[in-house]
């Protein structure tokens, strides 16, 4: 590298590529808010998201700060939850435009064969990737997502809004919402069934 940023880039663009290397699912870097502006703007270019962790009033990182911002993720069994719920609506609109495509264009077929073969890749890409992390969801709770998802339209993960399910809107007991903010285990309503989850700002 010919000058610091240079380094930092280059540096970042080393952390990224590691991370893809090992499957590992590494998309936010925690900064400084006293740290030179180059340092964000080199994590944004190798592709991370930023977060700006705040000094306290000694003019330190403040560790409490930064325990939250680690913490503000949902445990990686919900994330992961959520990402295969994602990914059934993103397999359902693509088979749709599939079925679209395929009967505007019947006159067409070779246009339509090109069509037909990318919209077929990309399917199994999803459903690979799907399978890949069902795999490592235990049984008894796929079977639950599976159950709710089936049961109430596709909506098996809710956020708490206001206290109560963001399904049913069914009002929480205050223990409930102690355990669902723990982040610990997976809690469902006992009216719907739906997975409960608690975000910051929507929740309360």
């Amino acid at each position: 590298p010919m000058a610091g940023a240079h380094g930092e880039l280059t540096g970042m663009m080393i952390m990224a590529a590691y991370h893809r290397d090992k499957g590992n699912k590494k998309t936010t870097v925690l900064i400084p808010d006293s740290a030179h502006g180059t340092n964000p703007a080199r994590a944004a270019i190798a592709g991370f998201d930023v977060k700006s962790v705040p000094s306290n009033e000694h003019g330190v990182m403040d560790l409490e700060a930064l325990k939250e911002a680690i913490n503000e993720n949902e445990t990686g069994l919900l994330e992961a939850i959520e990402r295969i719920e994602k990914l059934e609506s993103e397999i359902g609109d693509i088979e749709k435009k599939f079925e679209e495509t395929r009967k505007q264009n019947e006159k067409q077929l070779t246009i339509l064969q090109e069509k037909m073969d990318s919209v077929g890749t990309k399917v199994k890409m999803k459903e690979d990737e799907r399978t890949n992390i069902k795999v490592r969801i235990p049984r008894q709770i796929m079977s639950t997502y599976d159950r709710v998802r089936k049961n109430r339209g596709g909506a098996a993960v809710v956020p708490v809004r206001k206290r109560a399910c963001g399904g049913c809107y069914k009002s929480l007991p205050p223990h409930v919402i102690q355990e669902i903010k723990r982040h610990n285990q997976l809690i469902t309503c006992d009216n719907c069934g739906r997975i409960l989850i608690w975000q910051d700002g929507m929740s309360e």
